[in-house]
Order: structure tokens, then sequence, then C-alpha cells
């Protein structure tokens, strides 16, 4: 069962499959651009004054999407990421690519914004990511690092969030030992933001994260996901055809 007012229609020139790689990402992107982290613009409303924006992890499903979002937010994006992914990430609208192995990558960032970076999310949301982004973040007041997990900046002047998305269906849940109230405001937000990312689908101004259709169906998910643990799927979102499963009775 679905909610009805969270879900996207799947635009005439997108397959299933292209479509399967958005998953949750639009609204994780959604809330952590726009809604709750960085409170950016939104694309319906876009900056017209040059400001930097950097995106953690460009190369990740939801990092293509933000770095996408934020360029029609009419910002200028920066995106540490792989080396190999850079290109890439520039057809998206990344100005500027750097690659998270340098060890200079904080300084390059930094010089390269004049040490005005006052926004920054993080999609991989580790230790090292968020030591990476406090160092590339301005030293002057009211910096900005949100993430998609509950880690925090280890600058003390800068203000840190992150986002649970699953609070986009407006119930409540529980996520671990934690315990999440029903939010009216952020079901309302996500009938808002999946509308306007069906309508960016639909316009060709968003494009989908490559994906990796893999053999078997749901039969074939667990092995998807020991390739995940052991780091061997790269710029890619595993995907699966549910009429591909194989009939246990078969087997």
């Amino acid at each position: 069962m679905a909610k009805g007012d969270v879900q996207m229609r799947v635009p005439d020139q997108l397959t299933y499959e292209e479509s399967a790689t958005l998953a949750l990402g639009a609204i994780t992107v959604g809330q952590g651009l726009y809604q709750k982290s960085l409170k950016l613009n939104l694309p319906t409303d876009p900056i017209r004054t040059k400001e930097h924006v950097l995106i953690y992890g460009g190369g990740t499903a939801t990092g293509g999407l933000a770095i996408q979002f934020a360029r029609l937010s009419g910002y200028s994006v920066i995106t540490i990421c792989s080396g190999e992914d850079s290109e890439r990430l520039k057809l998206l609208g990344a100005e500027e690519c750097f690659d998270y192995r340098d060890p200079n990558v904080a300084d390059k960032v930094r010089r390269l914004t004049g040490n005005n970076l006052q926004y920054a999310w993080d999609t991989v949301a580790i230790e090292s990511s968020a030591k990476i982004c406090a160092n590339a973040l301005s030293t002057y007041p009211g910096t900005q690092y949100g993430a998609t997990n509950p880690i925090k900046s280890p600058r003390s002047d800068v203000q840190s969030s992150s986002i649970v998305m699953y609070t986009m269906f407006g119930e409540s849940f529980s996520f671990g030992a934690q315990e999440f109230a029903r939010s009216t405001e952020d079901f309302e937000f996500a009938k808002m933001f999946m509308g306007l990312t069906e309508k960016l689908l639909r316009e060709d101004k968003i494009k989908t994260h490559p994906g990796v259709l893999k053999e078997h169906g749901l039969a074939g998910v667990l092995e998807g996901l020991d390739e995940l643990k052991a780091g061997k799927v790269r710029s890619g979102k595993l995907v699966y055809r549910i009429a591909d499963t194989p009939d246990p009775r078969e087997c």
C-alpha cells in the first residue's frame, strides 16, 4: 500500500527501470536542501545572485539529484566525489568537482569560494565527510551543514542538522530506538515536492541515476546487498524487475 498523494507518475520518456532509481532520493533531497536542513530557495523561486552550495557525495543517487535541484534553484554547485564521476556530474550541473581522496580537497573548496561557502549537504554523512565539509565551509558566522545520517559537524560554530525522510508519509513510526510523531507539515511538503519533481521529470529537467539491471528479480536482492556491503557497486543503483523473480514452484 502507498499513499497516492506522495507518488509520482512515470513520464512517457522514462522506463520503469530508470524511474526505479529515484526511489526515495527525491524527498531526501527535498527535506535536506529545502524543508529542514539548508532551507535553500526552491526551483520555482531561484536565486539571482552568485552563491555556492557544496554537495558531498555527488556520485551517489541522492547526490546527483541534489546537484540538479540546487542548480535549478540558481546556486553554483560544487561537489566532492570520486574523480571518475566528475564528467557525468558536470553534465548534471556541477560547476566544480573535487576528488574526496585529495588530502587538500577542503582547502581547495575554501579557496575557490573565497572563504564564503555557507551551505554544505553531505550524502555520505560519516565522520571523514563531515570533517571535510567543516574545513570547506566559511569561517564566517551562519554556516549550515546538513546530512542524510544523524552526524554533526565537528565545528561548534556550524549549525548541523539531519533528516529521516520517512516523516514524509504523515504517520508515526519508530526508527531504531527513536520514536517519530506524525508530521502533517512533512506530509504536506512531500505532496508539494513530489509534484514538483514529477513536473521537472516530465519536462526533462531532472535526469535519473544510472541503473544496473540485475537478474532473478527479488530473488537476487540479497546477493545485491552483499555486493553493496563489499563495495562492488559504484556510480550505479541496483535495479530488479519483480517479474524476473523465479516461481519457487519451478525451482
